[in-house]
């Protein structure tokens, strides 16, 4: 396999992380909008919106597309998630799963990053770079904050649904 082919096979798993980190974050913000866990899990959001904009354009230029199963598959994982696991889960392992796909996303990016430097394509080696100093910024912010759930044991042992639900409730627009 040539670097070429593994950087194809690469983008597309960094789009469907990328889309999962837009999406998994900004529900768990949701569902804990009344605690200090929310703003980093939105940052990471909407780092990850600015970051598929940019990954669009940077693929494009290269001629890689992203497979369109592979957005389908990534679909079906994160409706599983979002309708069985988080149903079985409790809202701290909820923040953990979701913790853990910041981290996938991570070494990912260190591989593509490094599969773009041995090309000697600075500019995708650089996207990469600039990804993983804000990204690890706020993977490191959301670690620090997990003992947040130490000092409110209630809250994460309930299901992350019956959270949102509560949360709703407290708030009148039903978010903060």
């Amino acid at each position: 396999m040539s670097q070429t082919d593994l950087l194809t096979t690469l983008l597309p798993e960094f789009f469907q992380t990328e889309r999962s980190a837009e999406r998994h974050p900004e529900l768990e913000a949701q569902r804990l909008s009344d605690t200090p866990l929310a703003a980093p899990l939105r940052a990471v959001s909407e780092h990850a919106t600015s970051s598929l904009a940019q990954l669009s354009r940077l693929a494009a230029a290269r001629d890689h597309e992203t497979s369109r199963f592979g957005q389908k598959l990534g679909r079906l994982f994160s409706t599983l998630r979002d309708r069985v696991a988080d149903q079985l889960i409790d809202a701290e392992r909820s923040y953990r799963g979701t913790l853990l796909g910041i981290r996938h996303g991570l070494d990912l990016v260190v591989l593509v990053g490094a599969v773009a430097r041995a090309q000697g394509d600075a500019e995708l080696a650089g996207f990469c770079d600039r990804w993983l100093e804000t990204r690890t910024h706020l993977a490191n912010e959301l670690q620090a904050r997990l003992a947040w759930f130490a000092q409110h044991p209630e809250r994460a042992r309930a299901h992350p649904k019956s959270v949102s639900a509560r949360s709703d409730r407290s708030h009148p627009a039903g978010s903060a």
